[in-house]
């Protein structure tokens, strides 16, 4: 569930507000191709403002602009609009819903646009998230998989930590590299 809805449904209060950004995402599928930097600028003028009246719908609105980028063939600008996603919120300490997290972590890991800094967070996290360590190890596995297959970043610690996740679930080296193979195969 992305933007505006999600904010919609966990801050009806401010739903309004989350409605009035509406015309911004449709702007931005408008001229994204051709005024890159000018949709960049205007969304980072929106998340800034957003921080202090209501952060919470950042991570979203950064995801709406990672699809309108690679909807218009900027893959480079989708992972940044991702990672900066990510990062505001570890910078403002945002309560994240795991079921929503997975789903878009699933959705853009299978659009090849996660960069290696956030595959590797996402790797650490995935034993927190997950129930047990084989659940955390195949989700893992599925995203690099999704992640190789739609052509995105296949990053130089991405073995080693599907390695890491595999031995906790009870797999040897050779295994999880057995898997990853036989999944983009």
């Amino acid at each position: 569930i992305g933007f505006p809805a999600w904010p919609i449904m966990t801050d009806p209060d401010n739903a309004e507000h989350a409605l009035n950004l509406v015309a911004d995402i449709e702007w931005a599928k408008k001229v994204a191709k051709s005024q890159k930097q000018k949709v960049w600028d205007r969304f980072e003028e929106l998340a800034q403002m957003l921080s202090t009246a209501a952060p919470h719908f950042v991570p979203t609105l950064l995801e709406e602009l990672a699809r309108i980028f690679d909807d218009s063939g900027s893959p480079k600008l989708a992972v940044r609009a991702f990672g900066k996603a990510r990062e505001f919120e570890r910078t403002y300490d945002l309560p994240v819903d795991s079921w929503r997290h997975r789903a878009a972590v699933t959705e853009f890991a299978a659009l090849g646009i996660i960069g290696a800094a956030d595959m590797t967070r996402e790797a650490r996290a995935a034993s927190s998230r997950c129930a047990n360590p084989q659940e955390a190890y195949k989700y893992f596995l599925s995203l690099c998989i999704n992640q190789i297959r739609a052509g995105g970043q296949v990053y130089a610690g991405m073995l080693c930590d599907i390695i890491r996740l595999g031995k906790a679930a009870g797999h040897s080296a050779a295994d999880s590299g057995v898997h990853l193979g036989e999944g983009i195969a």
